[in-house]
């Protein structure tokens, strides 16, 4: 969505803007950003994507069972 009644002016306000929705959705791992006084940009970062997509469904377990005990279910 771009604005154009109130456009942001500004490093400082650009960056918090932006910061706020990457918060919000906590993507901001999987983009570049570029930031300027009066506009920003932003591209994906694919190797960030790819490491993450390899480890879908896979979930780690911490117990205090011991190894043999485990072993014998």
């Amino acid at each position: 969505m771009v604005r154009t009644k109130r456009p942001l002016r500004g490093k400082d306000q650009i960056g918090l803007r932006v910061g706020k929705v990457l918060g919000h959705y906590k993507m901001a791992k999987h983009f570049k950003l570029t930031i300027t006084d009066d506009s920003f940009r932003y591209e994906r970062n694919d190797n960030v994507i790819a490491s993450e997509a390899a480890l879908d469904g896979i979930y780690v377990v911490r117990t205090t069972v011991s190894a043999e005990r485990l072993a014998l279910w």
